[in-house]
């Protein structure tokens, strides 16, 4: 383990994804097909190979690395600027607060 990347569930990132689809549409999905014994073997192996100072109950010398991919970061930018851009208009009372919530934002 070197690090972890949060990013969009579309994104294509190098390395293992952490989370698995295992429900869609209420049916269940190859991940979710896994036997108790099968997951719990995996869950300590991947607990294995996790960095000693972060099994410790107290702080770790150095927190473990995490990054946010540029999918995600262009989706934050993109939101935070449309939010930016609707909060000046309510500043400027160019639109009631009340309609606020009808807006339709997309990233």
């Amino acid at each position: 383990m070197v690090r972890d990347m949060i990013g969009r569930a579309d994104e294509k990132l190098p390395g293992e994804p952490l989370l698995q689809l295992v429900m869609k549409d209420g049916e269940r999905q190859e991940a979710g097909r896994v036997m108790l014994n099968d997951a719990r073997r995996h869950a300590q192996h991947e607990q294995g190979r996790m960095p000693e100072s972060l099994m410790r109950l107290t702080l770790a010398d150095s927190p473990y690395p995490t990054q946010i991919s540029a999918g995600l970061r262009q989706d934050f930018e993109v939101l935070r600027r449309a939010l930016e851009h609707y909060r000046r208009l309510l500043l400027l009372k160019a639109i009631q607060p009340a309609s606020f919530t009808s807006l339709n934002i997309r990233c």
